[in-house]
């Protein structure tokens, strides 16, 4: 699913890579998001967009944030 893949796929490459990145001396992780990924800009519920898509993206966005 698009949760799935959007933020559990890169929950697990994370955790996957953090024994590498713990060891590097300049670590950074990079993800992908969109304009949709946006609390401010997401649309609302009931949009034709795919709330599922920005469902994901947003909480990709608060989980690799880095104040999180």
């Amino acid at each position: 699913t698009t949760f799935t893949t959007n933020v559990l796929g890169a929950v697990y490459v994370l955790q996957q890579f953090t024994p590498f990145l713990e060891r590097s001396t300049k670590p950074i992780v990079v993800n992908i998001s969109s304009g949709l990924g946006s609390i401010a800009t997401t649309p609302t519920i009931g949009t034709p967009r795919s709330t599922t898509y920005s469902a994901s993206k947003v909480a990709l966005n608060m989980i690799v944030s880095p104040s999180s």
